[in-house]
């Protein structure tokens, strides 16, 4: 399948907890992704984009980059894309990276997007790894998924006690920069596989190891690899994943977890490890990461108020964990249910041909739909009939028209069935009518005035509430 523009990004991350880890590889092949792009916003636009100590709003084409975060409030139903890209090239352009991420919140559970991989999972989340075998692949080795939080088990910042109000968030998100909160570190390699590793309480931990690989005279020194992790996180697990499967890992708590990584990534480099990565993971994180072969990677994965999931509807991936650093392997139309380390994983099969809400709105613009709450059709005689695709399978829908002076006729059709239809009508008006079913779209078609060519008609169609 190839990259759509408009293909939507759920950046459904919940609250602050630490970013990703990118696992073993060489800079030739799998560097960290230079910038994100949003690209598109469904939904009330609630977000913010944490800049240094500042919280600024989000628009379609902001970008984040190193030591930035999205956040999404979860006060209302709301779909984010990001697009991930390179470094631009000689020419100055962008260079897509063939990944695209679709986000949402619901359930008021807020979303927090840390760039470039990793995400804090509120609701679901679907990543799409298109079919690329020359061009690097944004986070293709892996993203790194907190599901299933439910800020419980202690794990939330000790500042915040119920309820945990938007604004509450939001003063945790601009005061997590202090250092004695959150732990920074970064991996970069030379195409020869020698790494230099970063850890630093605040800045850009990449800068000195990217200083010291040029140095040393290396080639194409690229970061692959940053996150952070929280200090005040008790049960952590440092993973040094190195070439031909060489593994070096340790539990410690975050607030000694600089001297366990760094002590790790020690033994490595005496032992002659080389195209090592670090990666610090908790018990609630995943890491999703696509074959090598280069094929098309869709998943979605699932917070629930137990164990969340993990669904391929195409392709295949490796889910790696603090319980299971090796990885296990789920291939399409496979649901892996991971659970924290005293519960029982399992992997079983899933109806891949029954789409969940969140992928029909990840697929609609490949299939040429329209999004609801945008200004949908307008015209004359000739009339309009198009589909749309909605954020909800049920809830009451919303339609306005204006059909000025000159009778046209207007139907909203889903399931078969009309669910609304004016006859021929003139003059504005707004109709609301319930609905629930197991289909994410409705037909919207527009019968122009056959007698008068004059006539002229629009309308918007509204997501469900």
């Amino acid at each position: 399948m190839n990259y759509h523009p408009k293909r939507f990004i759920r950046a459904i991350a919940a609250l602050m907890i630490p970013g990703y880890a990118l696992l073993s590889c060489t800079s030739s092949y799998a560097n960290a992704p230079d910038s994100a792009k949003v690209a598109e916003i469904l939904g009330p636009n609630d977000l913010n984009i944490r800049r240094g100590g500042q919280l600024e709003p989000v628009g379609i084409g902001t970008v984040l980059r190193k030591g930035q975060q999205l956040f999404m409030s979860g006060s209302n139903r709301t779909f984010t894309q990001l697009d991930f890209y390179n470094r631009p090239n000689q020419n100055g352009s962008d260079q897509h990276m063939g990944l695209a991420v679709q986000t949402s919140t619901k359930n008021k559970l807020p979303t927090l997007y840390y760039f470039p991989c990793t995400v804090l999972n509120g609701d679901s989340i679907i990543i799409e790894w298109i079919n690329e075998k020359t061009t690097k692949r944004g986070c293709e080795n892996g993203i790194r998924i907190r599901a299933g939080e439910r800020l419980s088990l202690g794990t939330q910042p000790p500042e915040l006690d119920p309820p945990y109000t938007v604004a509450a968030l939001k003063q945790v998100l601009l005061g997590q920069a202090s250092s004695n909160r959150f732990q920074n570190y970064c991996t970069v390699l030379a195409d020869s596989g020698v790494g230099w590793l970063g850890v630093k309480s605040s800045g850009d931990p990449c800068q000195e190891p990217l200083q010291q690989c040029q140095a040393s005279g290396g080639t194409n020194c690229a970061a692959v690899a940053l996150d952070q992790w929280i200090v005040r996180e008790e049960n952590l697990t440092a993973v040094v994943a190195c070439a031909d499967n060489q593994e070096f890992k340790a539990k410690g708590a975050g607030s000694k977890m600089k001297e366990v990584a760094t002590t790790l990534w020690q033994q490595a480099e005496a032992q002659g490890a080389t195209s090592c990565t670090l990666r610090v993971v908790g018990s609630k994180d995943i890491i999703a990461s696509p074959l090598p072969s280069g094929e098309e990677t869709v998943v979605q994965v699932r917070n629930t108020d137990s164990c969340p999931t993990i669904e391929v509807n195409s392709g295949a991936v490796t889910a790696r964990s603090a319980k299971r650093p090796e990885g296990i392997l789920v291939n399409k139309g496979e649901k892996y249910t991971y659970c924290e380390e005293n519960a029982e994983d399992k992997i079983e099969p899933f109806d891949n041909n029954k789409e969940s809400i969140e992928l029909q709105v990840f697929r609609a613009p490949e299939r040429g739909y329209q999004f609801c709450d945008k200004q949908q059709a307008s015209g004359g005689q000739e009339g309009d009939r198009r589909t749309i695709q909605l954020t909800e399978t049920e809830g009451e829908l919303r339609i306005s028209y204006d059909m000025f002076d000159v009778k046209d006729r207007l139907q909203v059709v889903y399931e078969g069935r009309n669910l609304i239809d004016t006859d021929f009508v003139s003059g504005s008006k707004t109709l609301s009518i319930p609905f629930q079913g197991n289909s994410g779209q409705v037909e919207v078609i527009v019968t122009g005035n056959k007698e008068i060519s004059t006539t002229k008609w629009n309308y918007t169609l509204y997501c469900p509430v």
